[in-house]
């Protein structure tokens, strides 16, 4: 039998000035924090905490199961976002399901081989790095259409899935993949340049990333292309961890493997489970979320970052993973900084709620972690709460598990100035993990 643990915070926030990384394993950390030190920015540190963690923590996480992260420039403050979920298989469909006897009411089991999706994460690494990666440091501007500056764009977008430097200069090797590369790029322009006041070029489409990748498929380093027609572009348990660099970038980031270990399946000869990701399709037909070929399931991993409304600026990366918990844990460690003042370590220590439906009980169930006051749980009661009190020990685990890095004091009015000086972190890591904020 297991001891009750109890998890009554003695951490106190941790204040840096430079980068900082906070996860729910300490060497996770530490691989980050090295990483920051070699001159990688927060993306790059966050890959390599990914990384670690599938080590660290392969019950949560890894290479089989997918991410989202969020990324905060600091120099044009904008945030964009990563979506590293995988799809369904393409021969998946709710008839195929129905004719092995599954159904709504008597689904496979969560661990069953169907409910494995298409690992993202990996994909989600490397577009990481690609995307908001120190590695892109000079940005080609031409003149747009109806030039044919965006020739050299489209190729050089092709020629980034290529480690044409190990190639070696004018090698044969190099020469062909530019050769092939421009002939997507010049066959594309030939066929969409045109007087953009007169027809619609979709530039924004052509200069895509994933459009670049599934072009880029296209080239064999074996044979040339004897022709080269135009592409088709479109229109213009988990680990939750965040690392900041001392430019100011951030990088919210979460990884899942979903149920655990997910499905536990590992591939012949991997290291790795695949995840069970799958078990958030609905196989009910009429449903929006039902399950189909190359389709994404409704997915519960969400990372966060919070920004000034007037300035842009970053306030905090944060999240708080744990399946349906994660929205509730997002409002709530918000909320205790925001509205009560708390730092990003007294904020996620604070006790947490959960409320969740019952299909059995068909009711809404309410759960109290232990912390909050019994007075208020009997209130609660008398006001038709269905209501858990207190969640105490190994069953705290559904309240999740949290990580928060703030810029500046924000939530403390008298003390926080916008203006101010210089960049000062402030982190916490959530006490109901193993991990820890680390920062230099």
């Amino acid at each position: 039998m297991l001891p009750q643990m109890t998890f009554s915070s003695r951490r106190s926030p941790v204040v840096c000035l430079n980068g900082c990384v906070a996860s729910s394993q300490p060497l996770a950390s530490l691989v980050g924090v090295d990483i920051l030190k070699k001159g990688g920015n927060a993306a790059d540190a966050a890959v390599a905490v990914a990384a670690a963690l599938a080590v660290t923590e392969p019950c949560s996480t890894g290479v089989g199961g997918d991410c989202f992260c969020l990324f905060y420039d600091a120099k044009t403050r904008e945030v964009r976002g990563l979506n590293g979920s995988g799809r369904s298989p393409r021969a998946l469909s709710l008839d195929a399901l129905e004719r092995l006897g599954f159904s709504e009411s008597s689904p496979p089991s969560p661990f069953h081989a169907l409910r494995v999706t298409v690992p993202g994460a990996a994909a989600g690494w490397c577009d990481a790095v690609q995307d908001f990666g120190s590695r892109k440091g000079v940005r080609l501007w031409e003149i747009p259409p109806n030039g044919q500056g965006i020739a050299a764009l489209i190729a050089l977008n092709i020629l980034e899935n290529f480690s044409v430097q190990e190639m070696g200069h004018n090698s044969a090797d190099y020469l062909h993949v530019l050769t092939e590369a421009l002939k997507l790029g010049v066959s594309d322009t030939s066929h969409y340049c045109a007087d953009p006041e007169q027809v619609r070029v979709p530039v924004g489409g052509l200069l895509e990333k994933e459009y670049s990748r599934r072009r880029a498929g296209l080239i064999s380093m074996e044979k040339a292309r004897s022709s080269c027609e135009h592409g088709a572009p479109e229109g213009g348990d988990t680990v939750y961890f965040t690392v900041v660099d001392r430019e100011g970038n951030a990088c919210s980031f979460i990884n899942s493997n979903y149920m655990g270990f997910g499905t536990g399946l590992a591939p012949a000869g991997c290291g790795f489970t695949l995840q069970n990701r799958g078990s958030g399709f609905s196989l009910l037909r009429e449903h929006r979320n039902c399950v189909g070929p190359a389709k994404r399931p409704f997915h519960t991993i969400i990372p966060a970052l919070l920004t000034a409304v007037d300035t842009g600026r970053l306030l905090c990366t944060f999240g708080v993973m744990g399946a349906l918990m994660q929205p509730q844990g997002h409002v709530q460690v918000l909320l205790n900084m925001l509205e009560f003042g708390m730092n990003p370590q007294e904020a996620l220590d604070a006790p947490r709620i959960f409320v969740q439906y019952n299909k059995r009980m068909q009711t809404w169930q309410l759960s109290l972690e232990e912390g909050i006051m019994e007075g208020v749980a009997k209130e609660l009661e008398l006001r038709g709460h269905r209501v858990r009190w207190a969640v105490s020990g190994h069953d705290r685990a559904e309240f999740g598990r949290g990580q928060v890095i703030a810029d500046g004091c924000w939530w403390d009015p008298d003390s926080y100035s916008p203006e101010q000086s210089g960049r000062v972190w402030w982190a916490g890591s959530d006490p109901r993990a193993d991990g820890c904020a680390v920062g230099y």
